[in-house]
């Protein structure tokens, strides 16, 4: 195998998605590359989610629906054919978009009817996902707009508990069931901010960095909820299981959650609390 090939292969191997062209391989060829037991493992490649929101109401200053429509990579250049808008009496309506960066490295579009959208009316959107799933939200406006938190919210940390969860592995399959300490956290939004709890972004930082960790080698983390796959709830949980290349090391760590209304400057941030995780014994 030449060996720009073989570079290239291993380079895509370390990441946490196997990309499609790896399929087109044949076995003969990974055989001579990698361990028999990671042939258990093979992906399709992450795919543009399509739209990213929920039914609902949208408070009166939010800007618009979120979906993510980005190429990958050279390798899956895929992307969506246009989100259609249906307004009230089945009338198609124009699209306007604006782009927007919630975090390093997402790249993502909010998406509403041309001139913004208006109260007491609904509207429909409808979309097709990568992996060519019909996708429909309706939404409406409400007449309250969010306004600012003007002090830092609680984050409500659970008791440490042992449970079994399913994360990524690269030692034979794509994920493993491992039993550890798990945290549960949630943030305590203001009152006010309740009926809008769907509509808004969510990120969780454990010293800094963010916390995302992947089921499976095939997951494809979606922008704006937790690995849980929850809005405004995540769970941390501690790397002590061999095999298991996810989870936080035991120790005490910094915690905080953040929620935002994208396309404007409304946001509900946690405060900062100290987390401590432990490796379970065979008692706990």
């Amino acid at each position: 195998m030449p060996k720009h090939l073989q570079k290239h292969l291993t380079k895509h191997l370390n990441k946490r998605q196997y990309q499609p062209w790896l399929l087109k391989l044949s076995v003969g060829v990974l055989v001579g590359l990698i361990p028999a037991a990671a042939l258990a493992c093979s992906c399709l490649g992450p795919a543009p989610l399509g739209l990213l929101g929920k039914d609902g109401t949208l408070p009166a200053n939010s800007w618009g629906v979120l979906w993510d429509n980005q190429s990958r990579s050279q390798d899956n250049p895929q992307t969506l054919a246009p989100v259609k808008i249906i307004g009230p009496g089945g009338k198609p309506l124009k699209l306007e978009s604006k782009p927007i960066s919630p975090e390093a490295g997402v790249k993502l579009v909010l998406l509403r009817p041309a001139g913004g959208f208006k109260p007491g009316q609904q509207y429909r959107f409808e979309g097709v996902s990568g992996r060519q799933e019909a996708q429909r939200i309706t939404v409406s406006r409400s007449a309250t707009a969010l306004t600012k938190a003007h002090t830092a919210l609680e984050l409500k940390v659970g008791a440490l508990k042992r449970e079994a969860i399913t994360v990524l592995t690269r030692y034979g399959s794509c994920s493993t069931t491992v039993s550890t300490n798990v945290v549960p956290i949630e943030l305590n939004l203001p009152a006010a901010a309740l009926p809008f709890k769907d509509q808004l972004y969510y990120r969780t930082v454990v010293d800094g960095q963010p916390w995302k960790p992947l089921r499976s080698l095939c997951s494809q983390p979606v922008p704006g909820v937790s690995w849980l796959g929850e809005r405004g709830r995540d769970q941390l949980f501690s790397a002590c299981a061999s095999g298991a290349e996810e989870g936080l090391k035991p120790g005490v760590h910094s915690v905080e959650m953040v929620a935002s209304l994208l396309g404007t400057d409304i946001l509900f941030k946690s405060k900062k609390v100290k987390v401590e995780l432990k490796c379970p014994t065979a008692q706990s």
